[in-house]
């Protein structure tokens, strides 16, 4: 299997692979517990590799092969292109250590509850996959004697929040789609009320007030925008911020010893609010639109000029 989604279905094995062990161990089950964490600590180690190829491709070569890039290496060019947070590298450092110590012929030498909390922040970072809740709180971890059917059930309960369901986002999609609806159909209603009162010369109908409408529904859509924006693949703009076109221009300013990260921050991310670009997107586009830079090592040289993108 060669493909990226072949390799991340690889990742999620190992992961679920080191969850299951984690399961079936005891405090006590030293064994076990040292084979779950190398499985859930090589697991974040495969998926960091992929993310950096795809975030720096020109380090692709160099973070593939593991005889050229070790841990520390790949928590330092996660840390610079905003994979990993200081806080993040500080938790992999620690769990590295004690995956060295059973590398090298020792057992884990912490708790099982330690492995769970680092087991949850794996999963964090490498995405959906096994939950965690039986672990630790709906189940205990089978002896080693008890039979296979003494185990507890794999949980079946949906891992994401409420505002991620797909029932929500069906009914916000509906509400929204209602709403917009009746704001096109406002125009119409003032004729048709002062029809009905020239035709009932006492009922008096009072005016449609188009602000209370909008102000009733804005919570609700501000709501929706807020829930959207929680889903780590997709940054969605609101409403108003649609209309948004991108347009590539070039830039005046000195853009020299940037890379594209500090240009993105700097930069470009005020430029193009409400277009629905990522940082991830920004780092592919503006090598097409700027194929100097590959030449250049992904750095942007004073004196020369490029083209960056803002809302038209």
């Amino acid at each position: 299997m060669n493909t990226q989604q072949d390799k991340y279905a690889e990742v999620q094995s190992k992961l679920r692979e080191g969850l299951e062990l984690l399961n079936r161990s005891s405090d006590q089950d030293n064994a076990n517990l040292s084979i779950a964490l190398i499985k859930l600590h090589g697991a974040l180690e495969d998926f960091l590799r992929l993310e950096i190829a795809r975030a720096a491709p020109h380090l692709r070569a160099r973070v593939e092969d593991a005889k050229q890039s070790n841990w520390r290496d790949l928590i330092s060019y996660a840390k610079q292109y905003r994979i990993l947070s200081e806080t993040d590298a500080g938790i992999i450092t620690r769990a590295n250590g004690q995956r060295q110590e059973v590398a090298h012929g020792g057992n884990y030498s912490g708790s099982r509850e330690e492995l769970l909390r680092y087991a949850e922040f794996v999963q964090r970072q490498v995405g959906p996959g096994e939950s965690l809740q039986d672990l630790r709180y709906g189940g205990q971890p089978s002896s080693p004697s008890a039979p296979a059917s003494q185990e507890p059930p794999t949980s079946s309960r949906d891992p994401r929040p409420w505002y991620r369901s797909t029932l929500f986002l069906l009914l916000v999609f509906v509400f929204l789609g209602i709403f917009f609806c009746a704001i096109g159909l406002v125009p119409y209603l003032g004729p048709l009320s002062n029809t009905l009162q020239e035709l009932v010369g006492r009922i008096e109908i009072p005016p449609i007030a188009t602000g209370a409408a909008e102000s009733t529904a804005s919570p609700v859509v501000e709501e929706a925008a807020t829930a959207f924006a929680t889903d780590g693949p997709f940054e969605p703009t609101s409403v108003s911020e649609a209309a948004c076109t991108l347009v590539w221009v070039e830039y005046e300013g000195d853009l020299g010893r940037k890379n594209r990260a500090m240009v993105w921050e700097q930069i470009v991310v005020s430029q193009v609010k409400g277009s629905g670009m990522t940082h991830r997107q920004f780092f592919d586009l503006v090598v097409e639109h700027n194929p100097e830079l590959v030449a250049d090592d992904y750095e942007f040289k004073a004196g020369k000029t490029y083209l960056l993108p803002e809302c038209e």
